[in-house]
Order: structure tokens, then sequence, then C-alpha cells
């Protein structure tokens, strides 16, 4: 709610938030396919959102500003960790299917691409190999 109240401010007017469609969100519910789902969003769409926001809080001069973005980069870090102990854990669950997935993620294109790159695969990289030696 603090990104609507400065937004409200700048807007000079009430803003927040609105519908959300969940249509189709429940369609996907095997491991296998919720790891891809995680892998994107969560390791390497929430770690760019971290880095994302800590880059922009070092270029903001508002103090207001620089604090939201401090604040948004410490939740997308969490929203990021979480992911990658999800991912952990599912490697506990099947191994070979689990590290089929994040091997044919680190070498897609959305893998040698995305901007997290640097950050998500040494860390799901470290994964596999973890799995490997269990």
């Amino acid at each position: 709610m603090f990104c609507f109240r400065i937004a409200s401010v700048y807007a000079a007017r009430a803003l927040g938030p609105g519908p959300l469609d969940i249509s189709g969100s429940l369609d996907v519910t095997s491991l296998a396919d919720i790891v891809d789902l995680v892998i994107a969003e969560g390791c390497f769409g929430e770690t760019g959102a971290a880095l994302e926001a800590l880059q922009a809080a070092a270029m903001a001069t508002d103090p207001v500003i620089v604090a939201a973005y401090e604040k948004i980069a410490r939740d997308e870090q969490r929203h990021a960790e979480l992911a990658f102990r999800f991912v952990r854990w599912a490697l506990e669950q099947d191994a070979p299917a689990v590290q089929e997935r994040i091997q044919a993620v680190l070498d897609s294109e959305f893998g040698q691409a995305h901007e997290a790159r640097s950050v998500a695969e040494p860390c799901l990289s470290a994964l596999i190999g973890v799995s490997l030696a269990a």
C-alpha cells in the first residue's frame, strides 16, 4: 500500500489495486511444471526485480522514493530466496525431473538472456550440484 500512497500523491488522486485475473492460475499442478514457473517467476523474475529496485534506489534523489525502492528490493529478495528454497525442496522430492527442468532453463534462450542470470545461474547450478552429490 506504500507505493499506492506515493502514486496517489503524484497523481493528485487516490489510487489503489484493481481486480486480479486469476483464471488459469491452477492449471499447472505437476511438480516439474510448478518448478518451471518458480524458476522463471521466482528465481529469475524476483531476483531481477530486486536488482532493478536496488538500481532505482541508487539513482533516486527523493529520500521517500529511495526508501520505497529499498523496501521493494528487500521484499523481492525475500521472494527470490523463497523460490530457491522451493527448488531445493523440489529436488528432494524428484531430483531427476527437477534437475532436468533446471538445466533446460539454464540452457534456454530465456535463461541465457535474462538480466538476473549472473545471480540465478550460479544458485541453480549449486542446487543441481548439491542434488547430484546427495
